[in-house]
């Protein structure tokens, strides 16, 4: 493990992930709230409207885990602009493994942003956290974030049933995950 965590990590020349920091926070507020019902058929979080003051705060933790080393935000970034987010979630140093989350304005689906990004981010836990797995947790109908993990070769792990509160009803989670010794050997 390097001893200062990256803040960029350059995927190719369109896309960056940045970490996201304070500055950051009143166009992440407004891409989380521009994308807010689309988001919130996936995601518990985004079924409430943020205040920019309450982003703040969300950017206020995320600082903190990430420094100590504990989690990370990023923002998406293509073109210089910032289109969506992918964080390193739950970092579990004792087994050794994170889970990864991500997401991306519905304006930018289907042109691979997310894959791209996905492959730069697992490549970046399992080099600076030295960590032994990458997980993928997504719902069973989430087909877009299904086939992210498939596309980067996850295993299909299990499903866990009922999983996740979504509104007014539970959602099963497919459970996606790659260990470093393969990773490597697919590399």
């Amino acid at each position: 493990m390097s001893s200062q965590p990256t803040l960029h990590i350059a995927v190719d020349s369109d896309i960056q992930l940045r970490l996201l920091e304070l500055h950051h926070a009143q166009v992440y507020n407004d891409l989380t709230n521009r994308n807010r019902e689309a988001l919130a058929v996936w995601m518990p979080w985004a079924a409430y409207e943020n205040s920019l003051e309450q982003t703040q705060s969300f950017l206020q933790y995320k600082l903190r885990q990430f420094a100590d080393g504990k989690g990370a935000q990023f923002g998406l970034w293509y073109q210089d602009q910032l289109v969506g987010a992918l964080g390193l979630n739950d970092l579990d140093r004792e087994d050794s493994k994170v889970e990864i989350g991500y997401w991306v304005d519905t304006s930018m689906q289907g042109k691979g942003l997310v894959t791209r990004a996905s492959r730069a981010l697992i490549a970046y836990a399992f080099h600076e956290y030295a960590l032994n797995k990458v997980e993928i947790h997504c719902a069973t109908a989430n087909k877009r974030s299904r086939a992210v993990a498939e596309r980067l070769g996850f295993l299909h792990e299990g499903t866990i049933r009922q999983a996740q509160r979504l509104g007014d009803h539970f959602v099963d989670m497919a459970i996606y995950g790659m260990l470093a010794s393969d990773w490597r050997e697919e590399r």
